[in-house]
């Protein structure tokens, strides 16, 4: 019962932080087991793992969770994509990695 409440509030406690999209879906999908009192409908299962997203999808809305994930992995390829020069400059003049990565 310990356990179950422990991964409850992992849940909870849910952001995507470092994580990649894929990596955030996988862990949202392995604890989603432990918080079906918070996820009755498709639509509370969206909104969750929106809000714990890094970035902002709220313009648009989605009927599931997989167009969610397809949407956040989107919008990292671009962010990326966008960053890599910002990246390399900023790294010529001695700036770390980490304080550019999506």
């Amino acid at each position: 019962m310990e356990h179950r409440r422990e991964k409850e509030q992992d849940f909870l406690d849910l952001r995507q932080g470092d994580l990649t999209v894929p990596e955030y879906e996988r862990r949202f999908q392995d604890l989603t087991v432990f918080a079906s009192t918070y996820l009755p409908i498709e639509r509370h299962r969206v909104e969750r793992f929106r809000d714990g997203l890094r970035m902002i999808l709220i313009a648009m809305k989605f009927q599931s969770v997989q167009e969610l994930v397809w949407a956040a992995q989107g919008m990292e390829r671009v962010m990326r994509d966008i960053l890599k020069p910002v990246v390399k400059h900023s790294q010529a003049i001695g700036a770390k990695r980490r304080d550019f990565e999506f």
